[in-house]
Order: C-alpha cells, then structure tokens, then sequence
C-alpha cells in the first residue's frame, strides 16, 4: 500500500523544524489554561483523601456531631454507599457529557462542573445539622455526594480535552500530566485534611465544606479564560479561535493560523451524528477505531492491572505494622513524588517509554508479591479475633499483657479490648511493603499520568467531546468493577493467584502499548490526527505505533514521496 504525500503542501514545510511552526508560547498563558481546570483534578483527589477520614468520623459516637451515627457505624452497605456513590455521580456526568461536551464547549463544562462542585460541598456540609432526622440526614449526605460526583465527571472530561486543546506542543505533555499530579494533591490534602479535623466533633462537615473555596476560585478563573481555540475552530469560528489560541501563543505562524482553518473547513463538511447507530458507526470507522482502542484500551487496563486492589494491600500492611494513621497520607504522598518525576520528563523521553517503565515495574512488583503471598501471611484482623494469649500464639500473634491487665481494671470484657495483635515487622512484609511501594510508583509514572494524557491528545477533533467521554465513563466503570471483584478474587483465589493473574495481564498490556499506542511526542494535535488517518486500511487495527515527528520530516524528503506501509512495522 502506498501512502501519496502532495508534494506542494507538505506535512511539515521544507526547512522548519517543528519548534518553528508555533511561536515562542507567554509561560503566563500557559499556567493560566492549567491552573483553573486541573482544579478539576485536585477537587476529584480531594474528595476521594477527605471521604475516608469523613467516614471514619461518621461512625463515632464522639466525633461524628449527629444523632444518625449508629447507623453509618452498624451498616457496612451504608459505608460503602456513601463511599461509592460519588462514583456513580462521576460516571452520570460523564454520560452526560457525551450528549452536550460538543455543543456546550471546554470551557464552559468546566464552569458548570466548579458550580456543581460548589452545591455538592454545601449539601454535604448542611446534611450534618443537628435538627435533621436521620433518614433526612443520611438521606442529604448521599444526595451531596452524588452531586459532588456528578462535577467530577465533567471536570474529568473538561479539564484534559481543555489542556491538551490550549497547551503549546513543546509542554502539552508536562501540563497534561501535571494535572494528574494536582489529583494526587488533592488526595494528599484531603487525608492532611481530614486527619486536622479528626479530633473535632463534627469536624467532617468543614472537611467537606472546604472544598467549595476551591470551586469558586476555579469557576471564578475559567469564566475569564478564553474558550478552546481548537472547539472554537470546530464550530467554524476562525477568528475567535485565533485569538484565544494567541492567549498562550501571542505570534502565531502561518502555519498555525492554517491549521486552525483547515480544522474549520473540515468541520464544515463534518455531518454531527444524532443517534447511537451512528455515532458506533463513526468510532468504528477506520479513521476513527484505532484511536479509540488506544485510548479507550489504556483507561480499560489501568483499572484491570490491579491498581485499586494493590491501593488496599498497602493500607493493610501499614495497619499490620501499626503505622494505620499514617499510612494514607504516606502513600499518596509518595504518589505524588511519583508522578511528579513523571511529569518533568515525558515531553523529553516521550509516552510511551514511560508506559514501558511504569508497567515493567508493575509487573515485576507483582511477581514479587505473588511469590511473597505463597507463603502463610498472618495480618492484623486475623489476630484480632483471638480473645486467649494461647490462641493468639498459635496464629502466630501477639498477646499485649498491658492491654489485657487495662481491660480487667476497666470492667470492659476481653473481646471489646482486641489484646491480640501483629508481630510488627517482618521479613515478609518488608518485602510485600516494597513491592506495593515499587507497584504504586510504576503506576504514577506511567498508567496514572500518561492515560489521561493520551486520551486528550490522540482522538480526531470531531469526535473528541464524546470520545473523552467514552474513556471517561470507561475509567470509571472499571475502577468501580475492580473495587467489588477483589474480595471476590482474593476469597475464591487466594492473593498468590489475584496478583499473578494481574501480572499476565500487565504482560498483555505491553504488547498493547508497543503495537497500538503510537508516541505522540513533539507532535501538534493535528500532527498527532494524522497519525491515524493517513491512508490507514480497513482491516489494519495495529497503528504504526512507533511513529512519531521523525516520520513527518522524512515525509518532506525527496527519496519519501511515496512512503510504502508496511503492516509489521
């Protein structure tokens, strides 16, 4: 198969490099059309660091400040209710996201999730009065949360799609990424958060009402940033598009000022599609599937490579060597040294690079950790439900004397003061605390940040608002399946077998990358369309997945006007 190139409008013009065709970008600019939608991000991270302190609060008789407590206490389904219903509110929004993202615009979806997100924290901050009745009060909570969730679902869609649209190419993949980082600091101030209000009665209703502050500043800051020039462009108007795309970059090229008309001259003959026919129709088209199994692909296996399983393992070793308080704020802390790290280098060393690092060192974690579990394992709820010192022992326990002699002088029976506990540290769990460690950190190199990079780059403008969408709801469905498989897995298979059965699928995850997800570095958008639509078969799904800037320039030399296509490369 032959692959024409027009030999008067070359991909990239004769003698310009790629840093040549878009001007020196305003660094201000850049921060601003940042800055405000990864709020997005850090009030998603927010809330799921602040629910766990919240429901550890909630279930108080002391510190929970409502009369409504002994049901959260006495109701594991009401716990995870109130866990996982922000969840579903998220996946709501996403859905609906996918009928309005392309009407409503970047912008303004932001806007709309930052007052979204502002109600959801005052429902949730009000359902703890004291004058409601507990039904009224859980009943407001649950509602809250759902709202509160609902926002998320448009902040995830909005904030990527906004950023990968605005973001000079030379940074686009620190931005992208850098939101990712402002999830995790908002998990990090969310755990910080609710471990300061911990000792307060009632100190969950400000945990929660906090984060409308943050709402406002972001809605107060997307209201005066301009509209994505690239959706601006998409809906044919040029001029406005020029101008909010100089907000970042004040002297555009020729170039530049080109694209963004051949964006407009293609969305002019675009044919929006109204019904759900159609629209599958159009993701399977060959110009359009390969983009969607890359990114849609990415988001399906960073939930199903074990990452909201491995997150449980590592609160359970921490508790088992009795450092439970901390253990929240520590891991996602070191998440976000993690993606961090990941975030300085991914416009230099490239997507997919990271991909490979971050998922060989999940994998080879979880070798370790299926080994390390196929020996006898003994944790911290196993001994808790030993009452005698020789029970105790013979699971391999230890009995607290202290604790037990504190028990009899109180009056309290010996099953209420939980006298046998862990060993503390031990060789195995050091090790199985390593490899969780060695997991989460390939984790936030790779999947964490360069997922969402991806599917904010690689899907062709016409069909972005609702690709974005797909592997938004995507991401959270899976995420959402995983977290109720696991105990099912780790009950009918045992830890050993859970993790191997992850680490195969990390193994398949890698041919993925390697044969399905193209490197999009130093690439515009436009660049990065074209690496999808040129001239690709019908029955080719594997893309040339190793394509990348180099082959623009090679396009612009004489001996490549007809660049043959070779399926294996």
């Amino acid at each position: 198969l032959t692959m024409d190139v027009n030999e008067e409008s070359p991909l990239i013009p004769r003698n310009s490099s790629p840093t040549e065709m878009i001007g020196t970008y305003s660094k201000l600019g850049s921060f601003l059309i940042f800055f405000f939608p990864a709020l997005g991000g850090l009030l998603f991270g927010y809330d799921i660091g602040s629910t766990s302190a919240v429901l550890s609060q909630l279930k108080s008789k002391i510190y929970s400040g409502v009369g409504w407590y002994h049901a959260v206490s006495s109701s594991s389904v009401l716990q995870g209710t109130i866990t996982s219903i922000g969840m579903l509110g998220a996946m709501l929004g996403s859905i609906t996201c996918f009928s309005i993202a392309d009407a409503l615009g970047r912008r303004r979806s932001l806007i709309l999730a930052s007052i979204v997100f502002f109600v959801g924290a005052i429902i949730e901050y009000i359902s703890g009065e004291s004058n409601w009745s507990g039904a009224a009060g859980i009943t407001i909570l649950i509602l809250g949360r759902l709202t509160y969730g609902y926002a998320c679902g448009f902040a995830m869609h909005g904030a990527p799609a906004y950023i990968g649209e605005m973001a000079p190419f030379q940074i686009r993949g620190l931005l992208i990424s850098l939101k990712e980082a402002f999830i995790v600091t908002g998990m990090v101030l969310g755990y910080s958060i609710g471990y300061a209000f911990s000792g307060t009665v009632g100190g969950w209703r400000s945990v929660y009402g906090l984060s409308s502050i943050i709402a406002v500043v972001m809605g107060i800051g997307m209201y005066f940033l301009p509209y994505s020039a690239r959706w601006l462009a998409l809906k044919g108007r040029i001029n406005e598009a020029r101008q909010s795309l100089m907000f970042v970059t004040p002297i555009l090229s020729e170039n530049e000022i080109e694209s963004l008309r051949e964006v407009s001259v293609r969305a002019a003959e675009f044919n929006p599609t109204t019904t759900l026919q159609e629209d599958w129709n159009k993701f399977m088209s060959p110009a359009i599937y390969p983009a969607m199994l890359a990114g849609v692909g990415l988001v399906i296996f960073q939930q199903i490579s074990g990452q909201p399983s491995v997150l449980y393992y590592a609160d359970t070793i921490f508790e088992d060597v009795g450092l439970s308080r901390i253990a929240s704020i520590a891991i996602s802390l070191f998440k976000l040294v993690a993606t961090l790290l990941s975030t300085v280098t991914v416009d230099k060393y490239g997507r997919k690079l990271l991909l490979y690092i971050g998922c060989s060192m999940m994998l080879a974690a979880l070798l370790v950790l299926t080994i390390a579990f196929l020996f006898k394992y003994t944790s911290a709820e196993d001994c808790y439900s030993n009452l005698t010192s020789n029970s105790c022992s013979a699971v391999a326990c230890e009995w607290d004397s202290v604790c037990e002699a504190d028990c009899v002088s109180t009056g309290m029976s010996i099953d209420e003061c939980l006298c046998c506990g862990p060993t503390g540290v031990t060789v195995q769990k050091v090790i199985i605390l390593i490899a969780l460690f060695v997991y989460i950190g390939g984790y936030q190199v790779g999947f964490g940040p360069i997922s969402w990079l991806l599917i904010s780059e690689i899907f062709p403008l016409e069909v972005r608002g609702k690709a974005v969408s797909i592997a938004v709801v995507t991401n959270f469905f899976w995420n959402t399946v995983m977290t109720f498989v696991f105990p099912v897995e780790i009950e009918y298979m045992g830890s050993s077998a859970t993790f191997f059965l992850y680490a195969l699928v990390l193994m398949w995850v890698i041919y993925f990358i390697h044969w399905y997800v193209p490197e999009t570095k130093g690439l515009t958008l436009e660049q990065i369309e074209e690496l999808f639509t040129s001239n690709i078969p019908k029955s080719t799904t594997a893309i040339r997945a190793n394509r990348n800037v180099s082959d623009y320039q090679e396009l612009d030399t004489e001996e490549s006007r007809d660049l043959k296509y070779d399926p294996d490369l």
